[in-house]
């Protein structure tokens, strides 16, 4: 719920990893709206989103925490009756609709190097580091 007014949509160019989640988990691979206005990089589909009244865009979630309160996400909900869940690094875990994990690889035998960076990311120095980013913590 919001103020009646025509919604402005903008998307992401469809390289972008975010762009092809949505295409792929939202849409189901059918067009986005003609009337989308398609932006080549975050930068700038958060200028143009709070730029304009009633712009909506899309953006992962560690976005939000760069924008200086410029955006803020939208709570959302899967099915009608139940409640609708706010864009949070806590509701990132599974309980907000639109969330996707981010996976990280190491071979068997990984390089010294490879296995003390997963170490790095996984360790509390790491994990300080990806909330400060705004994105969820595995903590």
């Amino acid at each position: 719920g919001g103020k009646k007014m025509p919604i402005k949509l903008f998307t992401r160019e469809g390289g972008s990893g975010t762009s092809k989640y949505f295409d792929s988990h939202i849409l189901k691979q059918k067009p986005i709206s003609k009337n989308a206005q398609e932006m080549q990089s975050i930068e700038g589909l958060i200028e143009a989103v709070s730029a304009e009244k009633g712009a909506v865009g899309y953006a992962g979630m560690g976005v939000l925490s760069t924008t200086n309160a410029k955006l803020k996400g939208l709570k959302l909900k899967l099915i009608a009756d139940t409640e609708s869940v706010a864009a949070t690094a806590e509701s990132a875990t599974g309980n907000y609709p639109l969330s996707r994990p981010l996976y990280m690889f190491m071979d068997e035998h990984p390089k010294d190097s490879a296995k003390k960076f997963m170490d790095f990311c996984l360790g509390s120095n790491g994990q300080k580091l990806v909330k400060a980013a705004g994105y969820a913590s595995i903590e």
